[in-house]
């Protein structure tokens, strides 16, 4: 796609995208609603992949329904978009967050998957958290 660097991982929620870069940036476009896109606005739609310059250091990436995430290098869960399930771990369901935050409360985690509203994560001692 134009205007993207060498990309090492994808992944679509319902009606946007992410991908992920070689240097561990996350790019996002699509539907912007929920904020899904993490670029600190919610509504419209993201026409060209932008960059989510909240994130860097990232590892893994993960979307669904209207929500993203992110795992850093460092092993944090990054979380934002719609949270109408409590699906970012704010401890309740709550308005739409269009910045990354850090989910606080994790171990340091391994790998994360995204259900339509919930999320899934691998800590480094093998349990899993949702």
């Amino acid at each position: 796609m134009n205007g993207l660097p060498a990309i090492k991982a994808i992944a679509a929620g319902i009606a946007h995208s992410l991908a992920l870069d070689v240097s561990g940036n996350v790019w996002a476009w699509g539907q912007n609603a929920s904020g899904q896109a993490g670029l600190g606005t919610t509504g419209g739609t993201v026409l060209v992949p932008t960059r989510v310059t909240a994130l860097s250091g990232i590892q893994a990436i993960a979307a669904n329904g209207n929500f993203s995430l992110a795992l850093g290098e460092d092993g944090r869960l990054w979380a934002w978009g719609q949270n109408a399930s409590g699906q970012l771990g704010k401890g309740a369901a709550s308005a739409s967050v269009p910045t990354p935050s850090v989910v606080s409360g994790l171990p340091t985690l391994r790998s994360i998957t995204a259900g339509v509203n919930h999320v899934l994560a691998l800590d480094a001692e093998g349990r899993v958290w949702g």
